[in-house]
């Protein structure tokens, strides 16, 4: 359900992406009962499409999908000007600091271990949320390569 006045919405938009379907089914219904209006992708070009039909105020990346890694997926969100500007927040199992280098790397504005502090999270997605709502620009630039 969208919830507009005009132009202006009323909650913030966050797209999940999570192979998992019990994990992202859980984070969902935890969002959505914190005043987020939720969409869900199982997959890296699920959440391609979803991105551009939905227009997500923020995105919330598990970096461990199959097919289109969520590695590069990112990369390819943060490489299209209709997404370019989204926030993504990342969730892996991978070592922290290097999950940290790897994510910043790909442009991630956050990431998140897991397993994640929910509370701790959900602060995270509605600060990146927010500001994206009240015009401020995502902090996280990614240096061009020509593509």
């Amino acid at each position: 359900m969208h919830y507009t006045v005009g132009m202006l919405r009323m909650h913030p938009r966050v797209l999940v992406v999570e192979d998992q379907r019990a994990t992202r089914d859980a984070l969902a219904e935890l969002l959505a009962g914190s005043g987020f209006e939720v969409a869900v992708a199982a997959d890296g070009e699920e959440a391609l499409v979803i991105a551009k039909s939905f227009t997500p105020d923020v995105v919330v990346m598990d970096f461990g999908l199959p097919g289109l890694n969520g590695w590069e997926t990112t990369l390819r969100l943060k490489r299209d000007p209709e997404t370019a500007g989204v926030p993504v927040v990342a969730v892996t199992g991978q070592e922290r600091e290097e999950a940290r280098v790897l994510g910043r790397e790909v442009g991630c504005a956050e990431v998140f271990t897991k397993p994640v502090n929910v509370d701790e999270l959900r602060s995270s997605l509605r600060g990146f949320a927010e500001g994206r709502l009240a015009g401020t620009p995502s902090p996280v630039e990614i240096p061009g390569d020509g593509c």
